[in-house]
């Protein structure tokens, strides 16, 4: 098991690059080994998984903590499964059986007057610096653990902010602005901070990078002083608070807070949003006019009834579909499934786009098809293999396919495969296994500060003082791709 253990620990490794990820993930599987015991992988049944989840539940261990090691278990089969593609290997791990269903909270935030008794206790540099960054940046507490002392940008424009480069999840970078409250805080710690070989920011008594677990504690500490209770997290949701309240548009915050997806940063708002007492008050009086209205209407003759609108999509549009796969020029085995799909999910689409997503499903479908038939030999649903999918998927990738195209493709691959498995064709397993190719984090360009570009404009100016082709030369594409570009462009152009 632990030469098992070694092998995915360094899948999880190359894949979560530069991620507390792996560290967890290891953690939640070798809880798992230790609730089944000595059990080899192949024999893992989902009867042992269901022996699992109960002992977690007994624990007392929240719905979203199980059902995150459980998906660090499927993830572990999964690599398994796909060290030994030729193997009929099912993963024990069901969600529709074994994943807990979760409740929704609102995001918990601290109070200003909580905020204010915190930071009325702190007299540390280094550590109103951390916790100002959180509160009045956004950063989490792994964000500030990592920040590096390149990240951090100083203001060279009179009346602008400062601002910082942040690494968060993902791998994802972000900029957000000090306020001169903020700049001031971080640069009493800068200018105590011991002068040491580490890049971070914040350092611990032993001057070394600080960790997060450093962090948390000295929160701990501080609130213990100041007699509140509060988290680092806790005052990340503090500043997106404020934030709502001063009316920041929500696209704007979730670029703030670092989000990848908008959804995240509504929930924020849904707690916070300092509007909905003002859309309630201004749906209650149109309410109770409408009230009125109905009162006064009730004496008039009652209106015609308008035409219902079609609850399903023309069955015309269907057939008309069904004989533009008739005269395809896919397989039968492979028409005859996805007219099955198309038939089975007409009624269920909305009737005003229900054509247009069959239509590009058949476009999408033939497409692969059209690959695979010239590059595979597939002659029905039995004889199509994982490996098939995968080199599909990675001259997709070869060809520079957007990830949105491919993840779409792929999708409608799944969709289609899951109704053949239900119709009752035996299907290889690994080809619900074939993961869409992870995204890498965004780095956002950087910029030469101004100190920086000015010496060495100034060094590329003197050395290229000699009147002759070289010295011209070199000092012509400098200035062309500087500033003065152009100014340049048009001075040579149109002779400004």
């Amino acid at each position: 098991m632990e030469q098992t253990l070694a092998r995915f620990e360094q899948h999880i490794n190359r894949r979560f690059v530069q991620s507390s990820t792996p560290k967890h993930y290891l953690s939640d599987l070798r809880i798992f080994i230790r609730v089944i015991g000595d059990k080899a992988p192949q024999d893992i049944m989902p009867t042992d998984i269901d022996a699992f989840v109960d002992d977690q539940i007994t624990q007392g261990l929240s719905p979203a903590t199980i059902n995150r090691r459980l998906a660090c278990i499927h993830s572990f089969f999964e690599q398994l499964a796909a060290e030994r593609p030729e193997h009929h290997w099912p993963n024990p791990v069901i969600n529709r059986r074994h994943k807990l269903k979760t409740g929704s909270r609102l995001p918990r935030d601290a109070s200003d007057a909580d905020v204010s008794k915190i930071f009325a206790v702190i007299s540390d540099e280094r550590d109103r610096a951390m916790f100002c960054l959180m509160v009045g940046a956004s950063l989490r507490v792994g964000e500030v653990s990592t920040l590096q002392l390149d990240d951090i940008e100083e203001s060279i424009t009179p009346g602008s902010l400062a601002k910082l480069r942040v690494r968060g999840k993902g791998d994802k970078e972000r900029v957000v602005w000090l306020r001169p409250s903020l700049w001031r805080a971080l640069q009493d710690w800068l200018e105590k901070r011991p002068s040491v070989t580490s890049d971070r920011v914040f350092l611990n008594w032993r001057n070394q990078p600080i960790a997060v677990s450093g962090i948390q504690y000295r929160l701990k500490q501080h609130c213990l002083a100041a007699e509140v209770q509060t988290s680092c997290h806790e005052l990340r949701h503090t500043f997106a608070r404020r934030l709502v309240e001063a009316g920041l548009p929500v696209d704007s915050l979730s670029k703030l807070l670092g989000h990848s997806h908008l959804y995240t940063t509504q929930r924020y708002i849904e707690g916070a949003d300092p509007t909905i007492r003002a859309d309630f008050a201004a749906a209650m009086a149109q309410l109770e006019n409408k009230l009125i209205q109905d009162q006064i209407a009730d004496s008039e003759p009652p209106k015609p009834i308008p035409p219902a609108k079609p609850t399903t999509a023309s069955p015309a549009q269907l057939e008309k579909l069904r004989r533009r796969l008739a005269d395809s020029s896919l397989p039968s085995w492979l028409r005859d499934a996805l007219e099955a799909y198309i038939s089975w999910r007409w009624p269920t689409w909305r009737p005003q786009i229900a054509y247009r997503i069959a239509s590009n499903m058949i476009s999408a479908i033939r497409r692969v098809w059209a690959w695979l038939a010239a590059n595979r030999q597939i002659g029905s649903w039995e004889t199509l293999r994982r490996s098939d999918l995968e080199v599909w998927l990675q001259a997709r990738c070869q060809d520079g396919v957007s990830q949105y195209t491919i993840d779409y493709n792929l999708g409608l691959a799944r969709m289609l495969l899951r109704l053949v498995e239900v119709r009752g064709c035996h299907l290889d397993p690994g080809l619900f296994r074939v993961e869409s190719p992870k995204k890498g984090g965004v780095l956002l360009p950087r910029d030469l500060p101004e100190p920086e570009y000015r010496r060495l404009e100034t060094a590329v100016l003197e050395s290229t003082q000699a009147d002759n082709y070289s010295a011209c030369f070199d000092r012509a594409w400098f200035l062309n791709l500087g500033p003065y570009r152009d100014a340049l462009f048009g001075v040579v152009v149109f002779g400004a």
